[in-house]
């Protein structure tokens, strides 16, 4: 093997370390199907995912809300906390709500967090203005571990639920793993940069 060939592997198995470190380490609180969840959790954190140009929920948001929802349904959770991004003229908890209530929800069973901006804004928000110390994240199987090293690293014990339900473009799947790696990167540093900022507040 060259030697700039040597050099892209090595930056290639680098860029995806923590995409796999995540995986591995989350592997066993992740979980396909609700009806392999036993114990019941109040609260389902649902991540935003964007919106379609009517204000509607994109395909993998719905995802998430309709496999939220069945989780009410079944009694697994008592309520949902919507966590999406807030904006003029771009709204997805509103979305969220409304695509929750149409499937059967109802108002007193929906937490509304229009603040999360992020993933890290969602399980800092739900740890620090909703209290939680135990959530089940809703969301596809590309980003629960990401999700979940998130959640463990602010304080919130969390159990992951695959909202894979619609058959999605390979492009896109594609797509987002790469965003992954990306983003996985990002959440270490963030992380970091918190741990730093603790540590100055205590000296």
């Amino acid at each position: 093997m060259k030697r700039f060939e040597r050099k892209i592997l090595t930056f290639l198995l680098l860029f995806i370390l923590p995409l796999f470190y995540f995986k591995w380490s989350f592997r066993n609180q992740i979980f396909q199907s609700s009806s392999d969840i036993k114990d019941k959790t109040e609260v389902a954190l649902v991540l935003g995912a964007g919106l379609k140009k009517a204000n509607e929920p994109s395909l993998v948001l719905a995802d998430r809300v309709v496999t939220a929802v069945n989780l009410l349904k079944e009694g697994k959770v008592q309520k949902l906390l919507l966590s999406g991004k807030k904006i003029p003229y771009y709204d997805e908890v509103k979305a969220m709500k409304s695509y929750a209530l149409r499937l059967g929800a109802s108002p007193d069973q929906l937490l509304l967090d229009e603040y999360g901006f992020r993933t890290i804004d969602s399980c800092q928000n739900a740890k620090e203005i909703f209290k939680l110390d135990r959530v089940i994240v809703i969301s596809q199987s590309f980003h629960l571990p990401r999700s979940l090293y998130l959640c463990d690293k602010l304080g919130i014990k969390a159990l992951g639920l695959s909202a894979d339900i619609s058959p999605y473009p390979f492009y896109g799947k594609l797509k987002w793993n790469i965003r992954e790696a990306f983003a996985s990167w990002k959440a270490l540093w963030d992380i970091l940069v918190l741990q730093n900022k603790e540590i100055d507040s205590i000296s």
